[in-house]
């Protein structure tokens, strides 16, 4: 009987310093993702548009509206994050080797001239294409997708 009780102990204590290991993971990983701050977050029906000071929640509104009526956010979790440094960078988190797809890379750069214009008044923004956490993989410049525009229209027959 006294060797039941010592085990009922032993497994008491066991579960006593799981649980208490258990809520320090917890606690790191709520701290860890803490520090992932993409900013404050402005939901569009699933999808969802992060930007940081300087950037102002209108200029989020309007890339996020801009998102909404160019077809690109339609509700499937799509995350995009506004920041501005000496202009403003719009960053969307994309899939894996999309970058590579010279179609795809060719549609963001014509939204990124249609964004341009739309939502930041003409000026030059830069588009980053990035990981699901938002690591950048590559930058569309302004330059880069006037360039491909031009390119575009004086290659087409008439």
């Amino acid at each position: 009987m006294k060797s039941q009780i010592l085990n009922w102990e032993f497994i008491s204590l066991a579960k006593h310093h799981i649980m208490k290991n258990l809520f320090i993971i917890a606690g790191l990983s709520i701290l860890l993702a803490s520090c992932t701050n993409y900013g404050t977050k402005i939901d569009f029906n699933g999808d969802e548009v992060y930007y940081k000071d300087p950037v102002t929640e209108e200029v989020a509104t309007q890339v996020g509206e801009f998102l909404k009526t160019y077809q690109y956010f339609t509700g499937q979790g799509f995350t995009v994050q506004v920041l501005k440094e000496e202009g403003y960078t719009v960053r969307f988190a994309t899939k894996e080797g999309i970058e590579n797809d010279a179609d795809v890379m060719g549609g963001f750069k014509f939204l990124l001239i249609d964004m341009s214009a739309a939502a930041f008044n003409g000026d030059p923004i830069t588009i980053d294409l990035c990981d699901e956490t938002l690591n950048t993989k590559v930058t569309i410049t302004h330059a880069e997708a006037k360039s491909y525009l031009e390119k575009m229209l004086t290659e087409q027959p008439i």
